[in-house]
């Protein structure tokens, strides 16, 4: 309740007022206050002016409990407000006073304890707004953007003093902390060429395209953002002191507007990742991916120079490395071992298969890849078989047995650009200016951090990079045990004989002969072609001709080039208000690619075995067709990783059903899954009400 009072009571002086305010229960709404400091006061400032009077009760609801306020004399007549506490028995009421010639009010005086409130405090509280907390966040998101909701309310909990806030409300404060930070959705499509003309400004060299959605404008004259790509020099730098491979992926945007954001990414000496493109494009098909492996060519990769590209075999991208480019060399693309792995397992759901077919890829030397390749087929269906023979018109894709130009050098798989994918997953939903700020700014911490690294090993003396240095030891104290005879002093031929022994899989080999030729740094083990790096038997043949092995291992391990790869400064693009005036195009978001469903938005394409965290994924449940103990048993066909419903497995003639597997316990069905664990909750207490078995 509210109370008018045209003649102001005597008011007590300072001395005389209560030091002690509470003030829990004025409700205003989500959006009142610009900034919290219109509402802070403290003893040093004890009479605090407010435009509204929503504003002063927000101040108490802010939990200043024991600020002293003091009121000032009063005059002979002036409008006072007097709020007072609902309950009859609570003696908590707040006056303010009217200012005649400013019209804003002044907190005159406060009467408490507000005792009825205390039964509140550990739950909830209204005037804890979206806003208000958004605008607490704000520091922590912008050095955290992947901060998940959770977290905040956590964090809310613990800096508020117990205030508990719904998952709405911190996913609420989330968003708007972004756009205090970065704008909304739709300005940061307009901003985006803004940012890469200020970037580049300071960073010469720095390339960026925009591609607008063609025969499409605004009425106003802008142009509607079809697809943006860009690339830093320092990292273009950077990739001409790594091994020639790099991977590429794509992963689609989860905000307000769909898209896809792809990426090419390499590794240095030390296997560290090294960012080298990005590109803002509407979907992953032909044309998009083109465009992307396109200017990558051009733009870091240069003229003449052969790389090996890594991937999955998205119809995109297999037509996309097919194109020539005058002046440019090809593209070695190889596909990636474990994405192919999936599809196996897809057909025929063994998943030994899965872990088998990887094996036979990797193997060097095309007696022990068939052997294996073998005992895939006799394990695997009819389908998977059918499914295996479509692989054997490119084996130089995805075998290294028969990779001749040994183009994937240790990588078998996409696990560098899908390494950087999991960085992206929780910036997804951010503006597309956000994401251009999270690459420059991610890339400028790993250059001064492994930058950092490589001068401590430089400084130490060390020669190689950690990772290729673990690979020289091995290869000494296997070196060790092998026999070298000498055919040929001149070409440095020689015969290495290798000892059987059991291999890191449990299978037992027999010794074996190999020849090598030390002047072309080769042997019949086919490791120097594939890794480009020294095998246990160049090792043993060096050491019977007292030569000096690591002077022909490639500069790309080294220590020194590490230091290179690296070394490149990024430099600050300064305050917005201080960047070079833009005069290009303006760009607005594609109204097409506006999310309209409501609810939780898809976050991952399909469930995969690189998302498995100890035979489950991300989200917790476990990956298809794998033998999982926990997986669900098919009431239909008795085999693991689905259903009845969703059962592909045919039924024999007489109906018999297959035999399920013993031992294996299904999953217990789940009361709540995420995003709907309340109406579940509220289901079952319904269900256990109109049952007469149970008593609540």
């Amino acid at each position: 309740p509210v109370m008018n009072v045209d003649v102001a009571p005597t008011i007590p002086d300072a001395e005389s007022a209560p030091n002690e305010v509470v003030g829990h229960g004025c409700r205003i709404d989500d959006d009142v206050a610009d900034s919290p400091n219109e509402f802070l006061f403290t003893q040093n400032d004890p009479i605090h002016e407010f435009s509204d009077l929503t504003l002063s009760d927000q101040a108490f609801a802010e939990g200043r409990d024991d600020e002293l306020l003091e009121a000032p004399e009063a005059g002979p007549s002036m409008v006072i407000e007097e709020v007072v506490c609902d309950k009859e028995r609570c003696p908590w009421r707040v006056c303010a006073r009217k200012q005649n010639i400013t019209g804003k009010w002044k907190i005159t005086k406060v009467v408490g304890p507000h005792n009825c409130a205390d039964h509140e405090l550990t739950v909830r509280h209204p005037q804890l707004t979206s806003t208000l907390i958004a605008k607490r966040l704000m520091g922590i998101l912008k050095e955290q953007p992947n901060m998940k909701v959770r977290t905040i309310i956590r964090t809310v909990e613990e800096i508020y003093g117990g205030y508990v806030i719904t998952y709405g409300k911190a996913w609420r404060a989330k968003q708007r902390a972004w756009r205090m930070i970065y704008g909304d959705w739709e300005s940061g499509y307009e901003q985006l060429p803004v940012l890469f003309n200020a970037i580049k400004a300071v960073n010469p060299g720095m390339h960026y395209e925009y591609i607008p959605k063609p025969n499409a404008w605004k009425e106003d004259g802008r142009q509607i953002f079809g697809r943006a790509f860009w690339c830093f020099p320092q990292s273009v730098e950077a990739f001409r002191h790594c091994r020639p491979v790099f991977s590429i992926d794509g992963t689609f945007l989860i905000g307000k507007y769909r898209g896809t954001l792809l990426i090419a990414i390499s590794c240095d000496a030390n296997n560290m990742l090294v960012p080298l493109a990005f590109a803002l494009v509407e979907r992953e098909n032909n044309d998009s991916w083109g465009w992307f492996l396109r200017l990558v060519r051009i733009h870091v990769v240069g003229p003449g120079r052969e790389v090996g590209v890594i991937s999955d075999r998205h119809q995109g991208i297999l037509h996309a490395v097919q194109e020539q480019i005058e002046g440019y060399a090809p593209l070695h693309h190889r596909w990636c071992t474990r994405h192919l792995a999936e599809n196996l397992l897809r057909k025929d759901g063994v998943k030994d298969n899965f872990d088998l077919f990887q094996v036979a890829a990797q193997q060097l030397e095309d007696y022990y890849f068939q052997r294996k390749l073998e005992q895939v087929r006799t394990a695997t269906n009819a389908e998977g078989r059918q499914w295996l023979a479509g692989l054997m018109r490119d084996l130089d894709r995805w075998t290294r047995s028969h990779d001749a130009g040994g183009w994937r050098y240790e990588f078998q798989c996409s696990n560098m650009a899908e390494s950087f994918n999991k960085l992206l997953l929780r910036i997804r939903g951010m503006p597309v200016n956000a994401i251009v700020e999270f690459t420059f700014y991610r890339l400028v911490a790993w250059f001064n951090e492994r930058h950092a690294k490589a001068e401590a090993l430089q400084v130490a003396g060390e020669r190689w990079a950690e990772k290729p240095k673990r690979h020289l030891i091995i290869a000494n104290e296997r070196a060790s045990t092998h026999e070298v005879q000498c055919f040929d002093l001149g070409s440095g031929t020689y015969q290495v004989e290798h000892r059987g022994g059991t291999t890191s899989d449990g299978e037992i080999r027999e010794s074996r002969i190999h020849v090598v030729v030390l002047r072309d740094f080769k042997c019949t083990c086919g490791r120097p072609r594939q890794y480009h790096f020294v095998c246990s038997h160049l090792v043993a043949a060096a050491r019977h001709r007292n030569f000096d092995i690591e002077s022909m291992i490639p500069h790309e391990f080294s220590v020194a080039t590490l230091v290179r790869t690296w070394s490149p400064r990024f430099v600050p693009f300064r305050d917005p208000r201080e960047w070079p005036p833009y005069d290009g195009p303006k760009y607005v978001a594609d109204p097409a690619y506006r999310w309209n469903k409501r609810g939780t938005r898809k976050r991952t394409r399909h469930n995969m075995t690189m998302d498995q965290v100890s035979g489950r994924t991300r989200r917790g449940r476990a990956t298809p067709f794998l033998a999982d103990p926990e997986q669900n048993e098919c009431g239909k066909c008795g085999r693991l990783g689905h259903n009845s419903r969703t059962c592909r497995w045919q039924i024999s003639e007489d109906g018999a059903l297959p035999p399920s597997r013993s031992g294996v316990r299904p999953d217990p069905p789940r009361s709540s899954y995420s995003g709907r664990a309340g109406n579940n909750l509220q289901f079952m207490i319904k269900a256990l009400r109109a049952s007469t078995s149970c008593v609540l």
